[in-house]
């Protein structure tokens, strides 16, 4: 009997665009079921922004109702070390600007350890992104 393929992604999904959903559908095509880390809203702190647009609350309500979606979970480490074990990823999938997030390279190394499979997303998203949204909304584009 074959093991069902966990796949794992997480982010803010502050303001939630078409960008999100090409990830997400492409992040659940990997395996079996997709399991999403949504920022809390310390995380969008540390790396994003001051504040999010959206509390938690309001994002991971969101982000669960799409269909492609089996599970949503809080995202609250850099490393999330101990969330790969706890839900037996087997597919970690990370935007094209994954590099550049500061913490990653614990995750990484942990990944190669445990033969988790690291998937960067193959389309550019650079159309398309929460920062240009809020800034078009102000009117800073």
């Amino acid at each position: 009997m074959n093991k069902k393929k966990n796949v794992y992604i997480s982010g803010a999904f502050d303001i939630l665009h078409v960008g999100h959903l090409d990830i997400l559908e492409f992040a659940k095509s990997l395996g079996d079921t997709l399991i999403v880390g949504v920022n809390t809203d310390e995380m969008v702190k540390i790396y994003k922004r001051p504040e999010p647009i959206s509390p938690y609350s309001h994002r991971k309500r969101i982000v669960a109702s799409l269909k492609c979606i089996d599970r949503v979970i809080p995202h609250t480490a850099l490393d999330e070390i101990e969330m790969l074990d706890k839900y037996r990823i087997d597919i970690v999938v990370v935007g094209p600007e994954w590099g550049e997030i500061k913490g990653q390279e614990i995750r990484k190394k942990y990944c190669e350890i445990k033969n988790i499979k690291i998937v960067v997303y193959p389309h550019p998203m650079k159309k398309i992104s929460t920062t240009k949204l809020i800034r078009r909304v102000q009117g800073k584009w």
